[in-house]
């Protein structure tokens, strides 16, 4: 079982043996040994989501034409996301949005990170894709003034989120008029403003939206200080040794 257990810990083990590494998780015991290990990450899934609500309303959002939303979201673990996702109606050119995530909802906050249309400097890192939406019964999924809603994605990002931050989650179309469908799900409150200054002004409602990545599962525990210090010693010890050879 040690053995086994060390293959998903000696990458971390500062170029010390493999032996001296069973030698410590012996003496110090496997799992106070192993819970000191990186956190493992877990596999790509739906890691926030707020569903599309069929015949739901849809809201406006354009930066040039003077209005765009937001919505937040928060995780309770870290995680890397890869791929952004939303609803909304048609978009005749699907590289024309401005996606964002800040971190306040200030309005002087900068963005942690910003693609699309209007940032000549950010360019996306891939195309923004776009299916017609269905409805589980695999129906067309209409909005409240039946119009035909689709669902776009950003893949191939890679952002480091943390736990526990309020992040904030804008996306903007900018070649014309577009317009964000509504979700059932969340928490009944998203935001609105007409200028990138202007801080974010709270609606009652929730913004369709997804946040797909990998989750980073916490270890087991966290070991006291003093079980840290008693490894430390013994790491050195064994550095110290090898060193002398």
């Amino acid at each position: 079982m040690a053995q086994y257990l060390l293959l998903h810990c000696e990458q971390y083990s500062g170029g010390i043996m493999r032996s001296d590494l069973l030698h410590i998780a012996r003496q110090c015991g496997l799992v106070t040994f192993f819970s000191l290990c990186s956190a493992v990450p877990a596999s790509a899934a739906v890691i926030y989501g707020q569903a599309p609500a069929a015949g739901g309303a849809s809201y406006e959002s354009s930066i040039d034409f003077g209005l765009h939303n937001a919505d937040t979201f928060h995780l309770t673990t870290g995680a890397t996301v890869d791929t952004l996702e939303w609803w909304g109606t048609q978009a005749d050119d699907a590289d024309g949005f401005n996606v964002r995530l800040f971190d306040s909802l200030g309005g002087s906050a900068a963005a942690v990170f910003e693609c699309g249309y209007s940032f000549s400097s950010s360019p996306c890192p891939a195309a923004v894709t776009s299916i017609a939406a269905e409805t589980a019964g695999g129906a067309a999924l209409l909005d409240l003034d039946d119009r035909t809603t689709f669902k776009f994605s950003l893949t191939g990002l890679n952002i480091s989120l943390a736990a526990g931050t309020n992040y904030v989650f804008s996306v903007a179309y900018e070649p014309e008029q577009w317009f964000w469908l509504t979700s059932d799900d969340g928490d009944g409150i998203s935001y609105f403003r007409g200028d990138d200054a202007d801080p974010w002004i709270d609606g009652s409602l929730d913004m369709a939206f997804s946040v797909v990545g990998t989750a980073v599962t916490p270890p087991n525990g966290v070991p006291e200080p003093s079980t840290l210090a008693l490894l430390g010693l013994a790491v050195g010890a064994l550095t110290a040794r090898r060193a002398r050879k």
